[in-house]
């Protein structure tokens, strides 16, 4: 429904948009960025944006329709309510608002409402969907004419059918998807209590919960209490049955929710992963068992896993897990920590019985779980260590993929991980990391499950036995200052079960302090100068590099725009330092009075070099080196169009850029409507390239927008960052013989991070430097942003990374453009383990020059 009206909607002209020039309203900013931000399914820009445009045009019908979309998708209904009302006002007898408007009130149980706006739908042109809607029985209270509506549309009878009276509704199923079931609920018998939901399976109770969201829809109306909202995750194992019908129902009474009951099925983005276990059996699962066999021969995972006092039935599910790996080559090593529950020492000596390859190991006194893990570790016969959580889970393919990644004797190898609930059978999110990113595990530990470690370095490190939190990073970081090479598996081997009692969920600022000291220590092994304290959430961290305070030189391009300009300029002497800064402007042939008057006047606050010729970015950045002193240590690339927002931003930039294994940082950007413009570039996102995060709200709910995986708040490393802010040291950029000029327009700052990169030098991006980019601004012209041969040379030259994929985003996520970061259908996708060196060898920046790269 909604489709057909957009697809309307879009079509339509009227004569209010005659009468003014339907151009200018079609080419007005706010409309253009609606209608980007729709298309995108970023509702809540959309919505901001066309009232911005109201403003301006608040007699446009089809904007107030469309922003009565946008509100509603984005959850708040008491906007979109007021949108529609205004569109209803200036047309009354749109057929398809007043549907759409019909089936916003039912979706918040005014029916009465409801059926009003869709019979005034009906009644225009008798439209097939409204006399659809009218045939509905929840509607025939409220329907005085219903037998007319049957005549005139030839419904079936029972649309006229006499229907017990139903004063409102008392809820409603609004949305399932996998495991989760949503909606709203209201106990007429108690209306000003949250009421409760029961949740059966073929007539068995299986679930029950108090209402727990606020909705503000459910306060406008006056149905009740507004603690109205429940999202519950319910327990069904998808790998044992591929879909369930539940029924949702007020507890008190029994009575059916609106739309229940509901067919819940795997989300089809992973279902056949899910159903692969109980799906692969008999002569195939043999099959996979002789394959696997074959290829790890002569090789050994150990898994320790540390035991006490675990809920049996969690038990059962981590060691039955391990016994069902398609790959035989283990050891499980239970390490029982003297637990006083004799039915776990009764459930791991069936298990020892039933196989020789569970090994368990007693403590004689409680000794903690750092002491279990080192008697595990010391006892393992395996090439690698694994670890194990006593109440989690491991898919049938862990062992394989783990010793799959072990045969190129990487010291440390982790996978991507299934966060469940307290059932293991119900998945939350899956988390599909990157590849080893050592400023990515500093600013956020991003891996603790699936690990395995060698085995001659796991005995070299063991876990600090006086640590009680923590003690786990702890570990990975010595590991890590012993290692050559880190190996990523991108496949989720492991479910993480998170309960109330998962110690890094229920104390968190104890979990957070235990942490800084970790890392602290970490960086003073090291050698490393660096301030450590909370970052932007909680396992976030903030390390604050050492500034050198060397000497900066700021570089700014700009072609007229001198507003634009002034606003760059002002904004960098307001939120940074200046001693030890310069600016220096390439003015490339302005012409606009008041921008050459403010050039002028910038004597003393910035240096204005004068450029001519055709625009040719790499040539004018390369040209401006040439008149920049050699006691300048950084350069700052910065586009006129960037505007600082706080101070601090530009020291961050220059702690991280100073560390000698670091080439480039880029900053967050930020449109002008506080959603994502940069935070890194993706290779392979899109057609081509493309940014990370684009278009997500900078902030949710009055806090930061961390991202996926905590990718928005963690400084981290990308393939490439965006030119249009970027900090380097001035040796990298002359050494490697600067932008190639080949890239006039578009890719010269993507070319110029992979050829930096191939030194073996990091690309971090920079989340606590954040800025404004009203992006290309200064250049309009579409045909200049297109750059067709720019593309096809990045392309050219590096197929090989586009074809192998980025290393710093996962397979197993989309690769398109503001649908990144989101799980894709991944039952069919393998990828090998991603290997990397933690501290390799800096090539010659030479190797690096464009010529080098030529195709």
């Amino acid at each position: 429904m909604f489709k057909k009206t957009l697809g309307k909607i879009l079509k339509r002209k009227s004569f209010l948009n005659d009468a003014v020039g339907s151009d200018a309203r079609e080419r007005n900013p706010f409309r253009i960025a609606g209608d980007n931000a729709r298309d995108l399914r970023n509702w809540r820009a959309a919505a901001d944006n066309y009232t911005k445009y109201l403003h301006q045009y608040p007699d446009d019908f089809d904007i107030w329709v469309q922003l009565g979309h946008a509100e509603k998708e984005a959850g708040a209904f008491d906007g979109a309510e007021a949108a529609y009302r205004q569109a209803l006002v200036l047309d009354p007898n749109d057929a398809d608002l007043l549907l759409n408007f019909g089936s916003f009130y039912r979706r918040m149980g005014d029916l009465e409402t409801a059926a009003e706006m869709i019979r005034r739908s009906f009644e225009v042109d008798r439209n097939r969907p409204a006399g659809a809607e009218l045939e509905r029985s929840i509607f025939q209270p409220y329907l005085a004419n219903a037998e007319k509506h049957v005549a005139r549309t030839k419904l079936r009878p029972r649309a006229a059918e006499v229907v017990g009276p139903r004063v409102r509704s008392i809820g409603a199923v609004d949305s399932t998807h996998g495991w989760t079931i949503s909606g709203w609920a209201v106990d007429p018998d108690a209306p000003n209590e949250p009421a409760e939901v029961a949740f059966f399976l073929d007539g068995a109770l299986i679930d029950s919960c108090v209402m727990h969201r606020f909705r503000s829809d459910i306060d406008l109306l006056g149905h009740g209490s507004p603690l109205a909202g429940f999202s519950v995750d319910l327990d069904l194992d998808y790998g044992k049955q591929k879909s369930y019908t539940v029924s949702a129902r007020l507890a008190r009474s029994g009575q059916e929710l609106l739309d229940s009951p509901v067919i819940m099925s795997a989300p089809v983005e992973y279902a056949n992963w899910v159903c692969r276990k109980a799906d692969t059996k008999g002569d195939v699962l043999e099959l996979v068992r002789r394959k696997f066999a074959s290829e790890t021969a002569g090789e050994l995972l150990s898994i320790v896993m540390p035991v006490y006092n675990t809920p049996i039935l969690w038990l059962r599910q981590a060691l039955t897990s391990v016994a069902e790996q398609w790959c035989e080559n283990w050891e499980l090593i239970c390490v029982d920590d003297c637990s006083p529950n004799s039915d776990v020492r009764d459930v791991l000596d069936e298990f020892s019985a039933r196989d020789s390859r569970f090994r368990t190991i007693r403590l004689e006194v409680n000794s903690g779980i750092s002491s279990a893990t080192n008697a595990g570790i010391l006892s393992a016969k395996g090439n690698y260590v694994a670890f194990m959580d006593h109440d989690d889970y491991l898919e049938p393919d862990a062992v394989y993929r783990m010793l799959q990644a072990g045969q190129k004797r990487p010291e440390l190898i982790y996978s991507d991980e299934a966060i469940t609930g307290d059932s293991i059978a119900t998945i939350q999110h899956f988390v599909a990391r990157s590849a080893f990113s050592y400023d990515y595990y500093l600013s956020h530990p991003y891996f603790v499950h699936f690990v395995a470690v060698r085995a001659d370095v796991a005995r070299a490190v063991l876990l600090d036995e006086t640590l009680k939190i923590s003690a786990d990073v702890d570990f990975v970081l010595r590991v890590i200052e012993k290692s050559s090479n880190i190996a990523h598996v991108p496949s989720f081997l492991y479910r993480w079960r998170t309960h109330k009692t998962s110690t890094g969920h229920a104390r968190k600022s104890e979990v957070t302090a235990a942490t800084i000291g970790v890392l602290k220590r970490h960086l003073e092994r090291s050698g490393v100068q660096a301030n450590v304290s909370p970052g932007l959430g909680f396992n976030n961290y903030r390390i604050d590099f050492h500034d050198d305070r060397g000497k900066t030189m700021i570089v700014i391009p700009t072609k007229n725009r001198g507003d634009l300009l002034k606003a760059c300029i002002d904004s960098i002497l307001k939120t940074s330092s200046t001693d030890n800064v310069d600016i220096l402007v390439i003015d490339h042939e302005s012409t606009d009075k008041a921008t050459c008057r403010y050039l002028a006047s910038l004597n003393g606050v910035a240096t204005v070099l004068p450029y001519s010729g055709p625009f040719n970015y790499a040539r004018m950045h390369n040209y401006a080196l040439e008149h920049i002193s050699e006691d300048y240590k950084y350069l700052l690339f910065m586009n006129n169009d960037v505007e600082a927002i706080d101070a601090g931003w530009l020291e961050h930039m220059r702690g991280l850029a100073g560390r000698s294994d670091v080439g480039v940082v880029g900053a967050t950007l930020l449109y002008g409507n506080l959603t994502i413009q940069h935070s890194g570039v993706v290779m392979s996102l899109g057609d081509l390239v493309d940014h990370a995060h684009k278009f997500l709200p900078f902030e949710v709910d009055g806090e930061r927008n961390r991202g996926y995986n905590l990718s928005l708040s963690s400084t981290r490393d990308y393939s490439a960052v965006t030119g249009a802010c970027m900090m380097m040291r001035r040796d990298v950029f002359a050494g490697i013989g600067g932008f190639d000029e080949t890239f006039a327009v578009g890719y010269n700052d993507t070319d110029l991070c992979l050829r930096i990169g191939s030194l073996g030098l990091k690309i971090l991006n920079d989340p606590y430097a954040v800025l404004y980019h009203h992006e290309s601004a200064t250049r309009l012209d579409t045909d200049h942003m297109k750059h067709p041969e720019d593309a096809k040379r990045l392309i050219a030259r590096w197929s090989d990374m586009l074809a192998a994929g980025d290393p710093f985003y996962n397979p197993l996520l989309v690769p398109r453009p503001a649908e990144d970061h989101s799980v894709r259908k991944i039952q069919d996708i393998y990828a090998p383990p991603r290997i990397r060196a933690v501290n390799p060898v800096i090539k010659s920046s030479s190797t690096a020059r464009p010529e080098k790269f030529a195709v």
